[in-house]
């Protein structure tokens, strides 16, 4: 039997009855979480409230692929402008500690693109074009990349 506030046949303290309900939101792995038991990609009765408006924004579920990237980095900071859907491969390229960290500086990387090929940055590097390639997708470099596209991409 649930628990009552008294001895007594009453409500029970579940949901909206218990005195600590926040209204459905919880936090969970420091990110905010809102109770949708119903929602396809809802853990145990809550779906993040960042994939919610990233859903809200696109007009669709999002696919088991995408991810939400936070922009800046802080996972309560859910404005539209702050949040952006990527794939799981790139949203790890960015989040994971780099192994090649000058690729992460755009600046950096824009100014290699004007003189060199892609190829080339690799060897500067010591890693594989590819890994070049997918810096250069995420940070919107244009054609601007001497040699253009790696082959076999």
């Amino acid at each position: 039997m649930p628990k009552t506030t008294s001895g007594f046949a009453s409500k029970p303290l579940i949901g909206k009855n218990h005195p600590r309900w926040k209204g459905g939101q919880i936090m969970r792995m420091g990110y905010h979480a809102v109770r949708m038991p119903d929602h396809p990609d809802a853990n145990n009765g809550y779906v993040f409230l960042h994939r919610l408006l990233a859903e809200a924004k696109l007009g669709r579920h999002l696919h088991p692929w995408e991810n939400v990237h936070h922009k800046n980095g802080n996972k309560l900071d859910n404005r539209p402008e702050n949040i952006t859907v990527i794939s799981n491969v790139d949203h790890g390229l960015i989040t994971q500690p780099p192994k090649y960290p000058e690729l992460r500086d755009r600046e950096w990387l824009e100014e290699k693109s004007k003189t060199m090929s892609m190829a080339s940055v690799a060897r500067l590097l010591g890693c594989d074009i590819h890994v070049v390639f997918d810096f250069y997708k995420i940070h919107g470099l244009k054609s601007s990349f001497k040699g253009g596209r790696p082959k076999n991409l």
